[in-house]
């Protein structure tokens, strides 16, 4: 298996998947904890979903035509989701995702489990663990067999520091804020309002956490970082810092939505400062999902297609 495991996840048959899923050894890096809490309550029977449901977030159909139709998942045009007292002000596709965490309406009550994915999501990562085949995941029956309240599943992980360069990397040359365009000065105004502000921590050496607001877990861990998000004026805070200074960069990518961006690295962050949380990874995004040109053919996607 090559270093990155690409090549595995390019060739692997179906049947191969099956294998190193079954087993525990596909080329998602666990923890020899994930790894134990998977094998302790995982079995050979799919996970009741019968409490789960996961909201499937995008802005055209032809991203929901990618994912099957499940009881268990609620497909969601962002352009619908209710914010509430915070509609006017935050229902836009500048924000993407992000703005469903102001959503009160988001899940059923009777949902036990929930979670937010995009609806990109069976053609954004490798298909090791399509989002219509969750029953069949080690990882989520292992989770609603155990019941716990603290087991967060998501697409892939990595340290948050990536983020920020450094003094949190060695590699101060790769890191995402300078990706995304942003100047030293601006990448300075960002800090202080993640770090001073909103009060986040970032570890050096801390654990990975969960990328692009990817997340399934029980509710009251949800709820957790929903509270957090709502009383600490989020999306307020980071919206306005982006309205008091120019925070415009060379990357169209990034000037269509920037606020959203900073977002996702508030949600990583908080999600890597929770010491209770076991975080376990169930697929991998092939290196071409960031190229250009292919970020360039998804932006009719954001705009929308309704049927």
């Amino acid at each position: 298996m090559d270093d990155t495991n690409v090549g595995w996840c390019q060739n692997a048959s179906e049947a191969d998947r099956q294998k190193y899923q079954k087993a525990h050894k596909s080329p998602i890096a666990l923890t020899s904890e994930a790894h134990q809490f998977i094998s302790e309550y995982s079995s050979g029977h799919k996970a009741d979903t019968s409490n789960v449901q996961i909201a499937v977030l995008g802005h055209s159909k032809k991203q929901f035509d990618t994912i099957k139709d499940r009881p268990y998942l609620k497909k969601i045009y962002l352009d619908d989701l209710n914010l509430g007292k915070y509609h006017k002000r935050f229902q836009s596709n500048a924000y993407a995702e992000s703005r469903a965490f102001l959503c009160d309406e988001l899940f059923d009550a009777g949902a036990e489990y929930v979670g937010t994915v995009t609806a990109s999501w069976n053609i954004k990562y490798q298909g090791l663990s399509p989002i219509d085949d969750f029953p069949n995941w080690p990882a989520s029956k292992a989770l609603l067999q155990s019941k716990r309240d603290n087991v967060l599943l998501c697409a892939n992980l990595d340290n948050p520091a990536v983020w920020f360069g450094k003094p949190f990397l060695n590699t101060p040359d790769t890191f995402i804020l300078k990706y995304l365009g942003f100047s030293r000065r601006q990448r300075k105004r960002i800090e202080r309002t993640l770090f001073r502000d909103l009060k986040l921590k970032v570890k050096k050496n801390g654990p990975p956490s969960a990328l692009s607001n990817q997340f399934i877990c029980h509710k009251n861990l949800y709820n957790r970082y929903v509270t957090f998000f709502r009383d600490s004026e989020v999306l307020q805070r980071i919206d306005r810092l982006f309205k008091k200074y120019d925070m415009s960069t060379g990357s169209p990518v990034t000037n269509q939505r920037p606020v959203a961006f900073i977002i996702e690295c508030v949600t990583m962050v908080w999600l890597g400062m929770q010491e209770d949380i076991l975080t376990i990874p169930t697929e991998i995004t092939p290196p071409e999902w960031y190229a250009p040109a292919n970020i360039g053919n998804r932006f009719s996607w954001h705009k929308g297609d309704r049927a």
